[in-house]
C-alpha cells in the first residue's frame, strides 16, 4: 500500500509493515523520512523499543491511524 507521508502530522498513529506502531513525533521535511515513538512492537525480543524514537522511512509505512481527537 503506498501511504502519502505528506499527510502525516504530530500525533498520529502508523503501522509500519512490520507491524509495529508508532507515533509521529516530527513530520517529515523532505517527503522520505519522518522522526516516530514506537508504541507497540510485534516481537516479543523488540519490547525494548516501545518509548523509543526512530526516524522512519517512507516505505516502512503500512497504514496511517488517525487519532482519535480528529
Amino acid at each position: 500500500m503506498a501511504v502519502d507521508i505528506w499527510d502525516l502530522e504530530a500525533g498520529d498513529v502508523v503501522v509500519l509493515i512490520s507491524g509495529n506502531k508508532a507515533e509521529v513525533v516530527a513530520p517529515t521535511e523532505d517527503g522520505s523520512w519522518f522522526l516516530a515513538r514506537y508504541l507497540e512492537v510485534t516481537d516479543p525480543d523488540d519490547v525494548w523499543l516501545v518509548g523509543t524514537f526512530d526516524a522512519v522511512h517512507a516505505d516502512e509505512v503500512e497504514a496511517i491511524l488517525l487519532p482519535v481527537s480528529r
